[in-house]
């Protein structure tokens, strides 16, 4: 199946890392700032205490950041108005709020209040599935949220984004008997392009310019695949009593779309064709992402040998890239089996200066060793600069508390889900067992959504 979303505007993912954060509440003069975000942050469950709340100028780069109260509340001090909020934290889906809709309590403050959703892994979703674009690396999240039942087409495949609600304010979106956004008259196919029509309340609330890709994604992918054989656009509209025609266009700069057409074109390739070996692979969805992001581009063959063991020089390229670190080539090599002339040498080398990968005591690396699953959990969480995890319990059957890297384990399990169960049949964790290639580039692709330093 060959198909391709082609979106006006992408998620950034730059300042994916290794850049300094301005901290508010400690780097961050709060007498001096000049604007001022306040909120609550919620759950289902109730408040979250210590998640990230962090501020994004409008090139995307992280400038100040701070973590919620026991009462789920933060106070987030900025010298302008943020471009973009980011939500994240342990065991929850990341969000990302473009052109957050800031409400104005005083003059140059603002207050912004957001429900994350269920955990991360909730009825065995939530977690971040992707899918590639080729033409400009541009990467698009569905974010599933639980099993929605049976729907007709073309809205079945929406259900699992919008059962919770995510938020009460989306409750008024869903009929008691209709899991989606309440659909006008559903498809309507015209000879160039199809038109599906939603109800006002699409455009009443702020969902998340990442959900909305999430569920345009869907709507395209679906809505063509159920009324077309020849991949026409799809024209989302929604209900608008004093638009002409009645309808609107979708509100919501980052969503898009732009140009005259305003209209999604439906020609994604399946990630599953990313590499001639990993149609059908557990994590074919991430390979294609990392394909698209430059973290792990694969062979000239064409193959990306996912189940093959990772070696620890390509790991070290996964996360050097996965951070967007700046490659430093020193003129001399810090480990005797890393030549400067290494394929990896300068990822090697800037992996060592971020601290996150070392070599041993005799002075070599080691570049074309395998490693661990458990190494691999602790060579995610170091790159990550996650606070380590206490749970109460452990996740894993084989990974008891007393175990080396127990907390290594749980904190990459927690935070996206950067590693999990050894397999979609087991629940155990197998950290002895050798780590994929499949299963570092998941990770590193995970990680990459989830980092707050």
């Amino acid at each position: 199946m060959q198909m391709k979303l082609v979106f006006p505007l992408a998620l950034s993912l730059a300042a994916c890392g290794g850049e300094d954060l301005d901290v508010a509440g400690s780097s961050t003069d709060e007498a001096a700032a000049a604007v001022r975000v306040t909120g609550t942050i919620t759950t289902p469950d109730g408040p979250w205490a210590g998640a990230y709340v962090i501020a994004l100028d409008a090139s995307g780069r992280r400038i100040a950041r701070v973590t919620t109260s026991a009462s789920g509340t933060y106070d987030l001090p900025l010298s302008a108005r943020p471009a973009a909020l980011e939500v994240k934290g342990y065991r929850r889906v990341p969000r990302t709020y473009r052109q957050p809709a800031l409400r104005t309590i005083a003059t140059n403050r603002y207050r912004f209040d957001a429900n994350v959703g269920p955990p991360i892994g909730a009825d065995s979703t939530g977690e971040n599935l992707t899918f590639m674009t080729t033409s400009d690396l541009r990467v698009v999240p569905q974010i599933a949220w639980g099993n929605g039942g049976a729907l007709d087409p073309p809205l079945g495949e929406l259900a699992d984004l919008t059962v919770g609600p995510r938020s009460p304010a989306l409750g008024t979106m869903i009929a008691a008997n209709v899991r989606v956004p309440l659909v006008e008259t559903s498809v309507i196919p015209h000879p160039d392009h199809l038109e599906v029509r939603f109800s006002r309340e699409l455009n009443q609330h702020n969902l998340g310019s990442a959900y909305l890709y999430a569920m345009i994604q869907q709507i395209v992918a679906t809505a063509s695949h159920n009324y077309s054989e020849e991949a026409l656009p799809v024209r989302i509209r929604v209900a608008c009593a004093s638009c002409a025609g009645g309808f609107e266009p979708l509100r919501d700069g980052a969503v898009g779309p732009t140009g005259p057409s305003e209209s999604y074109e439906n020609e994604v390739q399946h990630p599953g064709d990313a590499f001639r070996d990993t149609y059908g692979h557990r994590f074919q969805n991430h390979m294609a992402m990392a394909k698209a992001l430059g973290i792990a581009t694969g062979y000239g063959d064409g193959r990306n040998y996912p189940d093959r063991a990772v070696t620890r020089g390509e790991l070290a390229a996964m996360l050097v890239k996965a951070l967007g670190l700046t490659l430093i080539d020193p003129a001399t090599p810090s480990y005797s089996d890393v030549p400067r002339t290494y394929w990896a040498y300068k990822q090697i080398e800037t992996a060592r200066v971020a601290g996150f990968i070392s070599g041993g005591s005799d002075g070599r690396f080691l570049p074309t060793a395998g490693l661990t699953r458990a190494e691999l959990a602790a060579f995610v969480v170091n790159a990550a600069k996650w606070p380590l995890a206490a749970p109460a319990g452990p996740s894993f059957g084989d990974v008891p508390s007393t175990y080396w890297a127990y907390r290594k384990i749980e904190t990459a399990f927690g935070w996206c889900h950067a590693l999990d169960y050894a397999s979609d049949d087991d629940s155990s964790f197998a950290p002895a067992r050798a780590a994929t290639r499949a299963e570092a580039i998941a990770a590193s692709t995970r990680m990459s959504q989830c980092l707050v330093n």
